[in-house]
């Protein structure tokens, strides 16, 4: 799988400072710094979108889904959906229960 990535100069040059080690150098061609930014950017990229993404409690996903708890807890539990707790609370993506239950999330 190939994935284009737009990036300027400086970019590369941001990146270049940033993976620069404090005492020891290496000599690596441009081809290999400008490939370790596409990489960089593509995981910033990735992490943003994930918080941007709308999260859910287990509570709206299931008054929107018309499910039981017990029932997405199973999904959670075979590792169909991912959860993460944010403080005694638990969020799931909005995307990811689409992704599993098909459709939109009814609001």
């Amino acid at each position: 799988m190939r994935i284009n990535v737009n990036y300027t100069n400086e970019d590369v040059s941001r990146f270049k400072t940033f993976l620069k080690p404090a005492v020891q150098t290496c000599q690596i061609s441009e081809e290999a710094y400008q490939g370790m930014a596409n990489i960089l950017k593509l995981a910033l990229n990735k992490k943003l979108e994930t918080i941007k993404e709308k999260w859910l409690t287990p509570k709206e996903v299931c008054q929107k889904l018309q499910i039981s708890k017990p029932t997405l807890y199973r999904y959670i539990n075979s590792g169909q959906l991912q959860k993460i707790k944010v403080g005694r609370g638990t969020r799931l993506l909005e995307s990811d229960v689409i992704r599993i239950f098909g459709g939109e999330v009814n609001a």
